[in-house]
């Protein structure tokens, strides 16, 4: 899309100057990062990333073999009657058990891999919600800074008119005592002037608020000031990529749809998972055990010792064990069920985003080129005003026009500047939610 130089001068025009020498001077991109840097959702999605992350971990190493160790002691206290005494004896006995097991999966049918995939597509669905979050925000920050700069522009636009209000009622004022006018004209140049001070002021009220609502997107402290400055992106960069990115790659690409993609693909591994469950899973176990009581003693009645009896009760085992699910109150059918509704569910929440999607960025293509087109007649006549209001400012000193007539003129002017700057701050807005849909789709994770 072209636009002409009287395009280019407009953002030029638009945008303040440096409004405070004491105050932190704020681009787009910065409060962009700032906003990103402090926003909750957004540092929420990235811890959500690591979570997922650790799962994908723990899930991976059910493939490797267990190995536990254990130990157990017990001591016995009772008593019996003495068959030769016919008397109560007290006894006491303690026994020690250690164990090392240790179990590995062998087969299941593919299910410990549908877990590893299923968890591995959970966690690239957290990379994208983090890469929507951090789109939603952006968007509302571009939108909350071009309110802003809006106000900026309408203020000052306010205060140009307000001085020249004052100019011309100076020159008035020289007429009327000179008895060129009658005091009418500049009574009705001082109720225009009132105006103009209220407008200025009702800027500087709805500046402040604008300012508050970017402050709040960027979680900046309010007893902070800072001020946004005037280093907007140039047209080429603002309408970015169009050849490049097509709307099909666009919505392919996109966060929203890649999350749900990834959603599709859980759903999928959820169903092999279930049914990988209704056949036999086969195990390895193994198992070194010994154990040691102090009721094992030598002729002499002493107690035989720790590591000779440990020695001499050792023992190990190793099997193959089949584990076959034979009934299991048809959870597993139900389940399967289950997850195969959540799939086609799934599907059709993808299709439906996507032609969300799709009249989205046709409704974004659609306003920044009925915008441009917009701003362009509105600029032509804002230059043909221009040069009428210059002439009719020579017309009301010599008196060939009415203040009325002249009052008429400069009113439809700044009108058509406001609507003009309106217009085009409607078309940045509209450029750069398509530039972050665009950069998104050429954005790797």
């Amino acid at each position: 899309m072209s636009f002409s130089k009287s395009t280019l001068l407009f953002v030029t025009l638009l945008v303040y100057g440096q409004l405070s020498y004491g105050q932190a001077q704020m681009d787009l991109d910065e409060c962009i990062k700032m906003a990103l840097a402090n926003n909750p959702a957004v540092a929420k999605s990235a811890l959500r990333e690591s979570v997922s992350r650790i799962n994908l971990e723990n899930i991976r190493a059910a493939r490797l073999p267990s190995l536990n160790l254990t130990f157990s002691g017990t001591k016995q206290y009772g008593r019996s009657v003495d068959p030769f005494t016919n008397g109560f004896t007290n006894n006491s006995y303690l026994y020690q058990n250690s164990f090392l097991q240790s179990q590995m999966t062998l087969f299941n049918w593919g299910k410990i891999r549908s877990d590893i995939a299923a968890s591995a597509a959970g966690l690239e669905m957290m990379r994208y919600q983090k890469k929507y979050a951090e789109l939603e925000v952006k968007m509302a920050v571009i939108a909350a800074y071009l309110d802003l700069l809006l106000v900026n522009d309408q203020a000052r636009l306010s205060a140009r008119r307000l001085a020249g209000m004052e100019e011309q009622l100076r020159i008035m004022k020289n007429l009327v005592e000179a008895g060129k006018r009658a005091e009418l004209s500049v009574m009705q140049l001082n109720g225009e002037l009132l105006k103009d001070s209220a407008r200025v002021k009702d800027y500087q009220i709805q500046r402040a608020e604008k300012k508050a609502v970017l402050r709040k997107l960027m979680f900046m402290d309010g007893t902070t000031e800072f001020e946004i400055s005037d280093h907007l992106p140039e047209m080429a960069q603002v309408t970015g990529s169009a050849e490049t990115s097509s709307v099909e790659h666009i919505i392919e690409t996109n966060s929203s749809n890649k999350m749900h993609q990834m959603q599709i693909r859980q759903a999928e591994l959820s169903i092999r998972s279930i049914r990988s469950s209704r056949y036999p899973n086969i195990y390895f176990n193994g198992q070194l055990s010994s154990y040691f009581s102090d009721t094992y003693r030598n002729p002499d009645g002493k107690i035989i010792g720790y590591q000779r009896q440990v020695l001499n009760n050792f023992s190990s085992y190793a099997g193959i064990s089949v584990s076959l699910p034979i009934f299991a109150n048809r959870n597993l059918v139900s389940n399967y069920r289950r997850a195969k509704i959540n799939l086609e569910m799934e599907k059709i929440n993808q299709q439906e985003n996507k032609m969300e999607i799709a009249e989205k960025l046709k409704l974004l293509e659609e306003k920044v080129a009925g915008a441009a087109a917009q701003n362009e007649l509105l600029y032509k006549g804002s230059q043909l005003m221009d040069s009428v209001l210059s002439n009719m400012k020579f017309g009301l000193q010599k008196g060939n026009i009415t203040t009325t007539e002249f009052l008429d003129v400069q009113q439809q002017y700044y009108a058509t500047i406001q609507e003009q700057r309106m217009v085009m701050c409607q078309y940045l807005f509209y450029s750069l939610i398509l530039r972050e849909y665009r950069s998104e789709s050429e954005e790797k994770l």
